[in-house]
């Protein structure tokens, strides 16, 4: 198993056209996917056999339920919206298919009852189908028990289907529409699924059909899976004399990715990238998670109910499917560089400003690129000073993505930073992500030749880098109107704008002004790469 903030090892791989949104190209003849609306739930239908039904009343909150697999096999337990002999009746809560958390600015919206929070639906928006993918669109209020509003939501479901496995892409925009929202640190969460009983890792009481197996993304197996991160978990076993999985991927773009997952050996699954505290033991409170008033965070999760144990289903492949889709990089460009620094070569691709504060580094058993911080290197012109350079290509037009992680102490210009158009070490661009902004940080700059100057048009007040926390980048470059988007965590909304034309073709790097962190899971969209060595400084 590769990494888990991984993929790939480093390779130069051909986009992948045409993927639709269940990692495989509509064929002829698939069965369409249609949407009914009925009252108070919109059933979903796979050839005109059900697939699951959306249950948006009746409940504390928006259920999927029943969720049927390949040839219809039942995936997800029926208590409590049915009694049926064999099954476990704990955790009324846990109702098949769900979305929701158990501290939203202190109101527990995961348990159910008087004193906790509830999601309401307040309109579909819209419905589309037909072909070999359908979807649903809603809108949905966080409501305390007095009736206040917490938060808002917008939930996009996708509904596909490929031969062998039916898949459901949930994607929900949480929104910070009444105030600031904080998501707590607390297992009791969060995107989450209730197997059927014979998924499950051991028999609950009353149960004698679990014959359930799990695996992670890192080849942690079984009841070992809980609090672990990983980029995508699968549970398989036999029901109705058919061996059936359900697999579940976290997109690389969510905030704080890989996640966390609460996956109990009874058979529930929830992705939950909050609850720190329960998960690594580290102080309370250090998984919270801010969205400030009138902003919003998108979270996408994939479920693949697939036939076959988790080899004969190929999750990692479909992993892989999901993960590059997600991209969504312009019509014809590739993703011509990944690197998830697993491998013991993984750092001849890089030079190095001083090759002496760089290590290939394993500090959760993965690989990752690690600086120690200032060494003997002296810029010329005032600008950054520890730079690790991808010395194999040189691009123009470009997609990166990064993990990223801080392991600086604290201060206003805790930073990291992301290098392109490096023409030579007087002349290229650099994103500079720190915790405050002023005008020598937290923006875009270049240096052509003399110190380096501001040329973003828009930035945000800072980032919180937070402790031990990996953060995802986005950086989008294109030459012919200059312009230069920066994402952080949030992939919709850029944190940084500039325009500038001055550097073309150039180098990509890693590094920081003068501070300490750690690097994972590269890669690069772009429709060319130009094999070049640098040569500026040193390998290892």
């Amino acid at each position: 198993m590769s990494s888990m903030r991984g993929g790939l090892r480093a390779a130069c791989v051909l986009w992948a056209a045409g993927l639709c949104l269940g990692g495989a190209a509509a064929a002829a003849g698939d069965p369409a996917v249609t949407v009914k609306e009925l009252d108070g739930k919109l059933r979903v239908e796979i050839g005109g056999e059900l697939f699951t039904e959306y249950l948006l009343k009746g409940f504390a909150k928006p259920i999927l339920y029943p969720v049927l697999g390949p040839g219809g096999v039942p995936m997800t337990r029926n208590y409590p919206m049915a009694k049926v002999p064999g099954e476990a009746s704990d955790h009324v809560h846990q109702k098949s298919m769900w979305f929701t958390h158990g501290d939203v600015n202190g109101v527990d919206f995961w348990a159910e009852g008087k004193t906790k929070g509830t999601i309401v639906n307040t309109d579909v928006l819209r419905v589309t189908q037909g072909g070999a993918a359908a979807t649903i669109v809603t809108a949905n209020k966080w409501v305390k028990p007095d009736g206040a509003v917490v938060c808002t939501d917008t939930t996009r479901l996708a509904f596909t289907t490929a031969p062998g496995r039916r898949i459901i892409d949930f994607e929900i925009t949480l929104q910070a529409s009444n105030g600031d929202v904080v998501l707590g640190d607390t297992k009791e969460g969060t995107m989450a699924i209730r197997t059927h009983s014979n998924l499950c890792l051991k028999n609950n009481p009353g149960v004698t059909t679990a014959n359930g197996r799990a695996v992670n993304s890192e080849g942690v197996r079984d009841a070992a899976v809980w609090g672990k991160r990983a980029r995508w978990i699968d549970y398989w076993g036999e029901i109705d004399g058919k061996t059936v999985g359900i697999a579940i991927l976290d997109n690389p773009r969510n905030p704080r990715h890989p996640t966390w997952w609460h996956a109990r050996d009874y058979g529930l699954i929830a992705v939950n990238p909050f609850g720190i505290h329960d998960f690594e033991r580290k102080p309370a409170r250090t998984g919270d998670f801010r969205i400030p008033a009138g902003e919003s965070r998108v979270f996408s999760y994939r479920f693949v109910f697939h036939e076959g144990d988790v080899e004969a289903a190929g999750v990692e492949a479909l992993y892989d499917a999901y993960a590059t889709a997600g991209a969504a990089p312009p019509e014809g460009w590739k993703l011509v560089y990944r690197q998830t620094f697993d491998a013991e070569d993984a750092l001849e691709d890089f030079e190095f400003t001083d090759a002496s504060k760089w290590l290939r580094a394993t500090p959760d058993g993965n690989g990752c690129l690690e600086t120690l911080g200032l060494g003997a290197y002296q810029p010329k012109v005032r600008s950054p000073a520890i730079i690790a350079l991808l010395s194999k290509y040189r691009f123009e037009d470009f997609i990166l993505e990064a993990d990223l992680l801080q392991t600086g102490r604290e201060y206003g210009h805790r930073d990291m930073c992301v290098f392109f158009g490096f023409t030579d070490p007087e002349k290229f661009y650099y994103v500079h992500m720190a915790t405050e902004a002023d005008p020598n940080a937290h923006n875009i700059f270049i240096v052509d030749g003399k110190p380096r100057v501001n040329i973003a048009t828009k930035t945000t007040g800072g980032v919180a880098w937070g402790s031990e926390v990996w953060h995802r980048v986005r950086v989008e470059r294109t030459c012919a109107d200059g312009a230069i988007k920066v994402f952080f965590d949030d992939m919709t909304t850029p944190i940084m704008l500039a325009s500038d034309a001055t550097f073309g073709e150039g180098w990509i790097g890693f590094g920081s002004f003068d501070d300490p962190g750690r690097i994972d899971n590269v890669s690069i969209w772009a429709p060319k790469a130009v094999e070049r060595s640098a040569g500026f400084f040193a390998k290892k």
